[in-house]
């Protein structure tokens, strides 16, 4: 803490921060001790979740920031004895995901009047859609502005795995603008994929008409340059040098949303499945 204060405090803030944390432990689970795995486990694990844990809450309280979790190969893939290494490392990585999703998604959750989400699961695409979304993305080429926001889809299976609904098109397909207004019959800022920072505010369009859950996909989007409006406008175009919209509460919205026009700028990452109450 006394570091991290001391480069607030001479920086004014934090932009990246990187999470490089860990020792390789050679050794057969037989041959080692339990002091030997309590360490690894200390340093890769709950070292990682501490560096988080203290440096999260000022890159949300300035709204902006980048944090690159260091990983390895051991976390997906076997390697003869490095046991205790392939453990820590597998829970370095599904904790790297699944606790900084599931805390922006409880953070950002800001209209009460709707209920609170309970049982709640994260269910993390597959690798396979991950990186064929990814090279997609990876082929835009406009300014970097990076937001990880949610987005509410109705009618959708349990586990994400039955290739018909909604949530599993998006996991297989991205997202299509060719759907856009399909289950809302408007659209404030015109014909695009629309996206919130609230978690409460995906949570209004995806009303599951056939069982009580709620499923609501979260994504990176790359913003690019965004234009601010408060009034809607759907016959919108975006002038000239600006990539999507940023529709802000005050006038026409109570809670803040985004829309993208082009389908490459949003990376389905995974789901929260949920229930109201």
């Amino acid at each position: 803490m006394k570091v991290l204060n001391k480069t607030i405090q001479e920086h004014g803030g934090i932009d990246v921060v990187v999470n490089n944390i860990g020792y390789g432990l050679l050794g057969v689970v037989e041959e080692l001790s339990v002091e030997d795995i309590q360490n690894i486990y200390e340093v890769k694990v709950f070292g990682e979740s501490n560096v988080l844990r203290h440096t999260n809450p000022y890159l949300r309280a300035q709204g902006s920031g980048l944090v690159l979790n260091i990983s390895s190969y051991l976390g997906y893939s076997a390697l003869g004895a490095f046991s205790q290494s392939l453990h820590n490392q597998y829970s370095f990585n599904g904790n790297e995901n699944q606790s900084l999703y599931e805390e922006i998604f409880l953070s950002t959750w800001a209209k009460y009047d709707c209920g609170r989400p309970t049982s709640i699961r994260y269910i993390q695409f597959d690798d396979n859609y991950y990186q064929k979304h990814k090279k997609n993305y990876d082929t835009l080429i406009i300014p970097k502005n990076e937001k990880i926001l949610f987005h509410g889809t109705p009618n959708t299976c349990l586990i994400i795995n039955c290739g018909r609904c909604s949530a599993c098109g998006i996991k297989e397909s991205g997202f299509k603008i060719s759907f856009s207004g399909k289950n809302i019959s408007f659209s404030r800022f015109g014909r695009g994929i629309y996206l919130a920072p609230n978690s409460s505010k995906a949570n209004d369009y995806n009303n599951n008409q056939n069982f009580n859950y709620r499923c609501t996909i979260v994504s990176k989007v790359n913003l690019g340059n965004s234009v601010r409006l408060f009034n809607t406008n759907q016959q919108i175009s975006l002038p000239n040098g600006y990539h999507s919209v940023h529709g802000q509460a005050g006038f026409d919205l109570n809670y803040d949303e985004y829309v993208v026009y082009n389908e490459k700028q949003v990376l389905p990452i995974g789901v929260f499945i949920y229930v109201i109450s």
